[in-house]
């Protein structure tokens, strides 16, 4: 599910584990749609997709575990090399592309009475991987008996403190556990998988770094597991091996890119409702803080993906960008919203406004609950609804996280931010 069935070509797995025994797939890609071309030199702007203006080329190159990872400090184990009938070409921006599988360890599937939600956390070390950018993710879920087991996968961005922790797959809160701690480890959630939802590839412009320049360490891989209702038997054992793929390049593309959430805790949704239209505001001095790190010698970002989150009630979500009292954009937008599908995979578009210290964001969700008699709460189970949405910006600072939750969540009746400031390195 969520494979880009379009690039089809073979494979140069690697298998090994890194430091912390994670066990990591490097799948070098071969795509035969992009097989004889790299661009020509094309114009980059801050408000536009780069063109892809291409010329033909025959350049193969070679990729080893060495162009990925420093040999020495990794002190890689012997690893066993598969399919290697090729090596690497461009993708169609004109980059190398490869690819790395984050799959969970081989385990039982926590199931808890009445389906209630269960959390499995593991890390992946990344603290020897050279300068390169994560340009995209498919999800890699595991089907038995043809269902989805996951209710959602998130990938966190840590640092050191989370090095001696979760080497093999455990039991682990939502994100509390991670994201409300002043001392992390983990200080971002970088990309969020819903039930249903297909991968991405990002634009031109940006990359997610990694490497020396960056605090980013180790990677955690959340998986959220909540059986379908009355669909699997709850005796029976099913194995998960489920994760993602990274699909990272060297070639350092023209912005480094960053990610904020919002979410309100507090969606309390009236029955027998064929149209309550909740909101929530993240406020001006909030946003401004956030993306204070990333704004230097400019008056703001631009964001160019979003990720909307509603279980099953939900029909329509966007973000409105609020200035000065007006709504003047948005940043991701569907009127035709579907839970547990397409409608949660990544949209992607070029704004019409920058995003400036000032501005807000307000996140809106309509949501049917026609025949139900009861109040339908926030929750992460079943008979519950969320309203949430991941955003992605450029330019971004690397070298440092956000001074403070990057997650805009309202909490209680004050309806405010958790505005946490973190603290690092200590």
């Amino acid at each position: 599910m969520g494979a880009d069935t379009t690039n089809k070509g073979s494979l140069l797995r690697i298998v090994g584990p890194l430091v912390g025994a994670t066990c990591i797939v490097v799948a070098v890609m071969l795509i035969e749609q992009d097989l004889n071309y790299r661009p020509a030199p094309r114009a980059r702007g801050r408000e536009g997709l780069a063109r892809d203006e291409r010329v033909p080329t025959t350049e193969k190159i070679k990729l080893t575990w060495e162009d990925l990872f420093e040999e020495e400090a990794a002190q890689r184990p012997p690893h066993r090399v598969e399919d290697t009938d090729g090596g690497m070409q461009y993708n169609q921006f004109g980059e190398r592309m490869f690819a790395l599988d984050l799959r969970i360890s081989p385990q039982d599937v926590p199931s808890l009475p009445g389906g209630s939600a269960k959390f499995r956390c593991q890390q992946f070390n990344f603290s020897t991987i050279k300068s390169s950018q994560i340009i995209g993710y498919d999800p890699l879920i595991d089907t038995p008996e043809g269902l989805d087991l996951i209710h959602h996968i998130d990938l966190f961005m840590c640092d050191d403190s989370l090095a001696d922790q979760f080497f093999t797959p455990q039991n682990c809160g939502s994100f509390s556990m991670f994201m409300h701690s002043q001392k992390g480890p983990c200080y971002q959630l970088q990309f969020a998988y819903d039930r249903g939802a297909s991968g991405f590839r990002l634009p031109a412009e940006a990359g997610f770094e990694l490497g020396p320049r960056t605090p980013i360490s180790h990677l955690l891989l959340q998986i959220h597991y909540l059986l379908p209702k009355e669909k699997l038997s709850r005796t029976k054992k099913y194995i998960d091996t489920s994760g993602i793929r990274l699909y990272l390049t060297p070639d350092v593309r023209q912005f480094s890119a960053a990610s904020m959430a919002l979410l309100d805790y507090g969606v309390l949704i009236p029955p027998n409702n064929p149209s309550y239209h909740f909101e929530f505001e993240c406020d001006e001095s909030y946003l401004s803080d956030i993306i204070a790190k990333d704004i230097v010698n400019q008056t703001g970002v631009t964001f160019f993906g979003t990720h909307l989150h509603a279980h099953s009630r939900g029909k329509k979500l966007w973000v409105s960008h609020i200035r000065a009292g007006k709504e003047i954009g948005r940043f991701g937008d569907n009127q035709d919203y579907k839970g547990y599908g397409e409608s949660q995979s990544y949209v992607f578009y070029q704004a019409k406004s920058e995003f400036r210290q000032g501005d807000s964001l307000q996140g809106h969700c309509i949501f049917n609950t026609s025949g139900k008699s009861q109040i339908t709460p926030y929750g992460v189970t079943h008979g519950t609804e969320m309203c949430a949405f991941v955003l992605f910006y450029y330019p971004a600072n690397p070298t440092r996280f956000h001074d403070v939750n990057h997650l805009c969540s309202l909490y209680g009746d004050t309806r405010k931010p958790n505005k946490l400031r973190l603290i690092k390195g200590e």
